[in-house]
């Protein structure tokens, strides 16, 4: 594998300014199935967090909790 040059580092702001593909724009807001991998993986977390934070079950009801949902996670649909 050759080292990489500058002409084929990508930077973070350079892959946000990125021309989205047709595909991609339909994709972007789809759910995920509750079986996709990332979804199982997401809540296999947050029941880590609630086991190791002895948080009681109601906290992904809560109202903090669905808004950090909706804002950074719009691809799932959290089936706890």
């Amino acid at each position: 594998m050759s080292p990489p040059t500058q002409k084929n580092l990508i930077t973070p702001l350079q892959e946000s300014k990125k021309q989205l593909l047709l595909e991609e724009v339909f994709n972007r807001d789809k759910k995920w199935d509750s079986n996709n991998y990332n979804s199982k993986k997401i809540d296999k977390l947050i029941g880590e967090m609630i086991a190791l934070q002895n948080l009681p079950f109601n906290f992904v009801e809560g109202l903090g909790f669905r808004s950090i949902e909706s804002n950074s996670y719009k691809r799932i649909s959290t089936t706890i």
